[in-house]
């Protein structure tokens, strides 16, 4: 007998959508305390800048990494400096 109420008790379905509206709840409760929670958001941000005539390891805003004019050991290559201070081989 004891057998055939814990069958009738596990597979009643409006007793099985009880315990999923309970277990849904429960989980919905969880959800909305953790949105009560205290909490931090950091922001940072950063800017390297040169002074003037100063000169850093990364070039300017306009200038490449080449040189802005040609050097003699370049030019006996075959080098040429462009307007924009890139060096190009010569044809």
């Amino acid at each position: 007998m004891e057998g055939a109420i814990a069958v009738a008790l596990t597979t009643r379905l409006d007793l099985q959508n009880l315990r999923q509206e309970h277990e849904d709840t429960a989980r919905a409760i969880k959800v909305t305390a953790s949105f009560l929670r205290p909490r931090l958001d950091l922001i940072a941000s950063g800017r390297l800048r040169q002074q003037a005539g100063e000169r850093g390891p990364f070039p300017r805003a306009g200038h490449s990494l080449a040189t802005t004019g040609t050097p003699a050991s370049m030019s006996t290559l075959g080098s040429t400096a462009n307007p924009n201070g890139t060096l190009t081989a010569a044809p």
